[in-house]
C-alpha cells in the first residue's frame, strides 16, 4: 500500500505549496496518519538517492562484519 500512497503524494505534490501541505491533504483520502505518509515518502526519497543507497549498503556490511 505504501508505494501507491507514495505515488499519490508524488503526483499531487505539485498542486500544494509544500510537501507537508500535500501530505496533510492526502492522508485522509488514503487512511493513514500524516506522519506515516511522511516516513514512507522519506524512505522513497532515500531510495532515489544513490549516495544514500551506498551509505545504507556500507552500514549493512559493517553490521555483518564486527571487528
Amino acid at each position: 500500500m505504501n508505494s501507491k500512497c507514495q505515488q499519490t503524494l508524488i503526483e499531487s505534490e505539485k498542486d500544494y505549496p509544500s510537501t507537508w501541505a500535500a501530505i496533510t491533504a492526502i492522508d485522509p483520502k488514503i487512511g493513514c496518519t500524516p506522519e506515516t505518509l511522511r516516513v514512507w515518502y522519506q524512505k522513497y526519497l532515500d531510495q532515489q538517492n544513490p549516495v544514500k543507497i551506498q551509505q545504507i549498503s556500507d552500514q549493512e556490511k559493517m553490521k555483518g562484519n564486527p571487528p
